[in-house]
């Protein structure tokens, strides 16, 4: 009967930490969006993962491998902001010279 009620904890813990996962990285792409440090919202959504990672956990129970996702998430999110962020400037210097060379003419 524990072990039945332990496989049921673990499975709700599991759900939380992907719970908190989800609601790290929706934090972060907010930040990002908003223009804010990035750096600082990568911090504070890990932070935030951690602690609700901390009040999900038993002593015995690890969150290693979600933290680990959610960093390589995070890492992603952040590569594909920064590739969106460096076409918009490339599409925007490539019209500027277009601009410069009709001027030209």
């Amino acid at each position: 009967a524990a072990a039945r009620v332990d496989a049921a904890l673990r499975s709700v813990y599991a759900k939380q930490l992907r719970i908190a996962r989800d609601a790290a990285v929706q934090a972060f792409r907010r930040a990002a969006a908003t223009g804010g440090d990035e750096y600082a919202g990568l911090v504070e959504a890990q932070r935030s993962f951690a602690r609700a990672a901390e009040e999900a956990s038993r002593s015995e129970w690890t969150y290693d491998e979600e933290r680990k996702e959610l960093e390589t998430t995070l890492r992603a999110v952040s590569k594909a902001s920064t590739d969106a962020r460096d076409a918009v400037i490339a599409a925007a210097q490539a019209r500027a010279g277009v601009f410069a060379l009709l001027k030209k003419l």
